[in-house]
């Protein structure tokens, strides 16, 4: 569960970084 939590923040903080530098 605890690695299953750390990659979906890991995922969601790149979509914000992609989303951010798409902007």
């Amino acid at each position: 569960m605890g690695k299953i939590d750390l990659i979906n923040v890991g995922h969601f903080r790149n979509v914000g970084l992609l989303m951010n530098n798409a902007t």
